[in-house]
């Protein structure tokens, strides 16, 4: 029908001057609602010698009538426009169409139109355009031919008049659907953008404002594709490149939301603000890799530019957590963890250590917790406890940092410094998660049993543990840490202890098996001397742990591996030879 816009930014044209103007960017010239917008209309161009000057002075007096007529606007007189050329020293038969829009804003019109003619014989060829001034939006109208004639300025007249109204007419809508948006009525700016589109279906400013509407109505699909017809038409169309991306991410297609959002950044590399929102949308979308990516491309920039850094810092731990637990769901706990994994956490360890380095004791918490975190992650336990003793200088008084040090130390297994740095936590927050458990589990390894009973009493009291889960870690230290070492004593002891919490009957199986367990391996060591002394210390404990066997029997029957049968027998077996050798000791 006619030309688009030759610039696609989200304005409306002058045409739509009807309306307040509605996006940002939009042109900031605006009418009351009884203005006539000014029109400079000069006469039409011939493109060589040869053709009349009058025909195309003529078809403009025409264009000048018609449109004036309209109503909405008002065209320039021409002895304005003469008076001012000679100002100028400019001659009228000199007023292009680039002479006319410079002269434009002197004479404060808002629309220009222009055209060129050629006499072609039998026939005028000729073309037009309507410009709107502020803006600089061109409507383009497709060059025509008239056959030469009587009445052929009329009809060359008409042809562009009818071309003005049907531009009119889709620039109306195009400002109702502008001004529906704006006034967040969605469904109506939808209807009427539609309206607007069939008009003209190349118009980027419908398009951009439709893409926007199904975007507040989480229409995503339909929204994308509008986003998409503008860039085809103009593929640096910056709003419709950042929007496009930010749609992406919401139906979930991150790699094509980093192609938008790298397009954007590539025309606009050193802008770190919108770098770091759009990196904050892809984290948003769960796609800390790519935020991370564009975080750290932003550095080529602004290399010292501490949000950056921060920002940077948080998507790469974040990354390398998403990437850690994935290996370990399908690997399990132990596994290795990729080159690409640990790059990424010293990456954020870099990037959080600048933060502290230039904010000090004004940096987040957080950040320095990560840190911290990362090393643990790393393996790196000394580095972890120095970065949580620097952390620690800048804010000596956060309960969380005194925890990270605290775990440190436990994993590099100095545990009365892990319990000195879990007791000031203890100071700064008694409430701190977890805080009585740990406590409870390290002097428990450390071998204060007494210590570690009452802080286990304190963590279920609190309702940081369960009975059952208490007596679950009391029964792994027994077992683990004495038991499997033959120090059968203090792993019977322990049994005791987990017991004492009362746990529920699938646990107090567990124990009971466990302990009977134990106590055989236990009274084993006593018989071995076979002597009536011997048989007398080791008969009771055999016949115990038999007891606690049987009290267990449920738990073995639900683990294939245990032959609950077996150990009876065992236990039986030596029962029966202690009371041998008692007897023969007797006679």
């Amino acid at each position: 029908m006619f030309g688009s816009l030759s610039k696609s930014t989200i304005l409306l044209t002058v045409f739509a001057f009807l309306v307040l103007p509605v996006l940002p960017g939009q042109a900031e010239a605006e009418a009351q609602n009884d203005t006539r917008f000014r029109v400079l209309i000069p006469d039409m161009q011939p493109r060589d010698d040869d053709s009349s000057r009058r025909w195309g002075e003529n078809v403009a007096n025409i264009m000048r009538s018609q449109i004036d007529a309209l109503g909405s606007y008002v065209v320039i007189d021409r002895d304005e426009v003469r008076e001012l050329l000679r100002d100028f020293d400019v001659r009228e038969e000199d007023l292009d169409c680039i002479t006319a829009r410079q002269l434009a804003t002197q004479l404060n019109a808002q629309l220009v139109m222009c055209g060129t003619y050629q006499d072609q014989g039998d026939y005028y060829d000729f073309d037009a355009e309507f410009i709107a001034v502020e803006s600089g939006d061109e409507m383009v109208i497709e060059p025509h031919q008239v056959e030469r004639r009587r009445g052929d300025t009329d009809e060359a007249g008409d042809y562009i008049f009818s071309r003005f109204q049907e531009i009119s007419e889709a620039q109306t809508y195009s400002a109702y659907c502008a001004q529906d948006y704006q006034s967040q009525n969605w469904e109506e700016a939808l209807r009427t953008c539609n309206q607007a589109y069939e008009l003209n279906p190349e118009s980027v400013s419908v398009l951009f404002v439709r893409a926007q509407t199904y975007r507040q109505l989480e229409r995503f699909e339909e929204s994308l594709a509008d986003y998409q017809a503008v860039l085809e038409q103009e593929s640096t169309h910056e709003s419709a490149l950042e929007n496009a991306g930010w749609v992406a991410t919401q139906i979930g297609d991150t790699d094509l939301a980093l192609q938008y959002y790298q397009q954007y950044l590539d025309l606009n590399p050193e802008n770190t603000t919108i770098r770091l929102r759009v990196a904050y949308d892809l984290a948003q979308a769960g796609d800390n890799e790519g935020a991370l990516i564009l975080a750290e491309e932003g550095l080529e920039y602004d290399p010292d530019n501490v949000d950056i850094w921060e920002q940077m810092g948080g998507y790469a731990f974040r990354a390398a957590q998403d990437r850690r637990q994935q290996i370990e769901a399908a690997d399990g706990e132990d596994a290795t963890l990729p080159a690409g994994v640990r790059e990424m956490y010293e990456t954020a360890i870099e990037a959080f250590n600048h933060v502290l380095d230039a904010r000090g004791e004004e940096t987040s918490v957080n950040y320095l917790a990560n840190t911290i975190r990362a090393y643990l992650q790393l393996d790196e336990v000394e580095q972890a406890i120095e970065q949580a003793q620097r952390s620690l200088a800048a804010r000596p008084d956060n309960p969380q940092l005194n925890a990270l040090l605290a775990q440190a130390l436990y994993e590099a297994e100095q545990l009365e410094d892990a319990i000195e740095a879990m007791l000031a936590v203890m100071e700064l927050d008694e409430d701190y998660s977890n805080l009585y458990t740990r406590l409870g589990q390290w002097n428990l390894e450390a071998g204060n049993v007494a210590d570690a009973m009452t802080y286990f009493q304190e963590s279920v009291e609190r309702g940081e543990r369960t009975n059952d889960q208490v007596a679950r870690q009391i029964f792994a230290v027994a077992y683990n840490g004495y038991v499997q070492q033959d120090q059968y004593a203090e792993g019977i002891a322990l049994f005791e202890e987990a017991k004492a919490f009362d746990p529920g009957p699938e646990v107090r199986g567990e124990l009971d098996f466990w302990h009977g367990f134990a106590l055989f391996r236990q009274a084993e060591q006593i018989q071995e001397p076979q002597t009536p002394e011997s048989a007398e210390q080791a008969l009771p404990v055999f016949q115990r742990a038999r007891e606690l066997f049987e009290a267990g029997a449920d738990y073995a029957e639900r683990m294939p591996q245990v032959n609950l049968n077996q150990f009876l027998g065992a236990a039986d077996q030596y029962i029966e030879i202690q009371e041998a050798i008692l007897r023969r000791g007797r006679r």
